[in-house]
């Protein structure tokens, strides 16, 4: 009894008795301020969302909160809804399995659990189910499970319904037997936003409403819990969490690294091991031995929000737990572990991060395929892939002043958004009975032609055609290669190749140069091997300038803009181009901002596509004054 009444009275008691396995590590403050938000939100009333790095379990504690609230009777109706019905589905799957199997819940709460354990997960049981003559009224559906009605329980047919945040919530209720009508009193919203509808301001508007016009009024006293992850600058939790524009919701974010370590030299010689340990197929256990010995000066002006998290024996400490996840993936780790990628990238580059919305907004008013008046120069970048070629053409002038004015796929896919794992009409439709090399080489040969005979009207009277266009060769090189040499429009086609220069690595200005070679501004043109030439890349060093170019006001020398007036028609386009998040970087005297994709879907391509067209027009005689 008194356990029952300790778990009733404290949300935070509730957790460490009946999910021992779920919250077995020591509490954080970070942790133990958001228990007592939950309990606040749940027992008094009132809306709270805050932002958890991705493994610190804020998924578990709101579905906990949300079992808490129905089990002990605070809440008729609880409502939780999540990213997707699958996310949503698979959580009250974890509700049904608690409730079933959790021996000393029932043994603390056997007017809730005893009943549920008489159905044996079998919902046709649930008519005919009577406790002392009367039906329990229990239900176990697929989005729904419905306490047992019994007499003097507190949970007394309590109801918990989950759903997708873009499915059924609007004036959600449940009318009793007796004529009652319930509408839920707590909604927990939990990570309502996906990877990709981070990335769509459409999208983000969209589910923004949801939570204002159906979330927020599902009844007249409803609370609400959102926890949340920041993907993208300005996304839905971004907004959530400024105390600005959503003072109610009192958002808080909690980062896994407070501050970083004072020398992060020794943090690069350290990833440098492991790194040297798995390509020799080691398990990176020399890195950990450098950490050990190492680790009062590498822990040095770190500070933790989690203590106990990291993965033991293989680290040591929480702040090389956190290192590991900065080293590997720093994308990853601002997005997913600080939930601030904007701060981030304005510490990095001095300015605030680039959005979709960002460039999508950079029309120009010119009708797609037609090129500046000032435009000197047309290039095309071609990017490949088994089932799918992507391709933009972009205009340049002598400053390099550009204008995106044609991109697409081929097969053209008919239709304005698609996924890359899934495209809609691959190759292997376009050229039925050819294997996957000989369409890939159909299609560039194909491609090719289309752009290079394209003729591009010019404002103001005459044409431009392509003059250099260059192919992404690291995917399919000897296909490529092929078509480079033996198409019709040979003359104006380049393999490419694009290297992550590093700040560790030698920059293509240090490359031993042979006779023919080229040296560019960040490219690098080989010799002839083989009647043909392939032109290298720094692409860290292209990405970052096209951030820059993007961020110049429309009109502006030195600007990049999109064809046409509507940004809502550029939204797949500009998430392709803002997919990537780059990292500040120094060694050997070098600093280089790193590009690594962010957490989601595959969707640079049309970025790599832009990089040599930027390249193409540099190589074709485009110069940034003052470069």
């Amino acid at each position: 009894m008194r356990r029952r009444q300790r778990t009733q009275a404290s949300f935070r008691a509730y957790c460490e008795t009946y999910y021992p396995e779920r919250f077995f590590l020591a509490w954080s403050p970070a942790h133990l301020d958001a228990i007592a938000k939950i309990e606040e939100a749940v027992v008094s009333g009132g809306w709270f969302a805050f932002a958890m790095p991705r493994g610190f379990g804020k998924t578990a504690l709101c579905e906990t909160a949300a079992e808490w609230a129905a089990v002990t009777g605070r809440h008729a109706f609880v409502f939780l809804i999540r990213a997707t019905a699958e996310f949503a589905t698979q959580s009250l799957t974890n509700l049904k399995t608690h409730l079933t199997s959790c021996d000393l819940l029932a043994a603390d709460y056997p007017e809730v659990c005893f009943p549920i354990r008489q159905l044996e997960g079998e919902s046709r049981r649930c008519l005919g189910q009577r406790h002392a003559g009367r039906r329990t009224l229990i239900g176990w559906r697929q989005n729904e499970v419905i306490l047992p009605t019994i007499e003097d329980s507190r949970a007394s047919g309590c109801i918990f319904r989950v759903a997708g945040i873009t499915g059924n919530i609007r004036g959600a209720s449940h009318d009793r037997p007796d004529g009652t009508k319930v509408r839920p009193t707590l909604a927990v919203v939990d990570d309502p936003q996906t990877d990709e509808s981070a990335k769509s301001p459409l999208q983000i508007a969209q589910r923004l409403d949801v939570i204002r016009k159906a979330v927020q009024r599902l009844s007249s006293r409803v609370s609400v819990l959102i926890p949340c992850t920041v993907i993208e600058p300005g996304d839905l939790a971004d907004q959530l969490l400024d105390r600005d524009k959503f003072p109610k919701y009192r958002g808080e974010r909690t980062r896994m690294l407070v501050n970083f370590p004072s020398d992060m030299a020794l943090w690069q010689k350290y990833q440098a091991t492991k790194r040297e340990s798995l390509a020799a197929d080691g398990d990176g256990s020399e890195a950990t031995e450098f950490y050990r010995q190492h680790r009062a000066e590498m822990d040095a002006g770190a500070v933790v929000t989690w203590p106990a998290k990291y993965d033991a024996p293989l680290e040591l400490s929480a702040e090389q737990h956190a290192m590991n996840r900065f080293l590997d993936d720093p994308g990853a780790f601002w997005c997913e572990d600080q939930n601030d990628p904007a701060q981030w990238a304005a510490q990095q580059r001095g300015t605030e991060a680039l959005t979709v919305d960002r460039v999508a907004r950079q029309v120009n008013g010119i009708p797609r395929g037609d090129v500046s008046v000032g435009a000197q120069w047309l290039t095309v970048g071609i990017d490949v892939h088994d089932h799918i070629l992507y391709w933009l053409a972009a205009a340049w002038d002598a400053a390099f002043t550009g204008w995106v004015v044609d991109y697409g796929a081929w097969p053209d896919q008919r239709r304005a958004q698609w996924t890359h794992e899934d495209v809609p009409v691959p190759l292997s439709r376009q050229y039925p009975g050819l294997g996957a090399e000989a369409a890939v080489r159909q299609g560039l040969l194909d491609l090719a032609a289309a752009l290079a005979g394209r003729e591009w009207p010019r404002q103001g009277g005459g044409e431009l055609r392509a003059g250099r266009m260059l192919i992404d060769i690291g995917y399919r090189p000897d296909q490529v290669c092929d078509v480079c040499r033996n198409s019709p429009h040979a003359a104006v086609l380049t393999p490419s190749r694009g290297l992550g220069i590093t700040a560790v690595r030698r920059p293509l200005s240090e490359y031993s140069r042979r006779p023919g070679d080229r040296l560019g501004w960040h490219w690098y043109l080989s010799a002839p091997s083989r009647g043909l030439r392939t032109l290298l890349i720094d692409s860290n060093h292209w990405k970052t300038f096209l951030q820059a170019r993007w961020r110049t006001a429309v009109g502006d020398p030195g600007s990049l803009a999109l064809y046409g007036d509507s940004p809502t028609a550029h939204e797949f386009f500009a998430a392709h181009v803002t997919s990537e998040i780059g990292t500040r970087v120094t060694a050997n005297g070098r600093t280089v901002e790193q590009w690594a994709p962010k957490p989601g879907p595959d969707v640079a391509h049309w970025l790599d596509c832009l990089v040599m067209a930027a390249v193409a027009a540099s190589f074709s005689g485009a110069v940034l004054p003052g470069a």
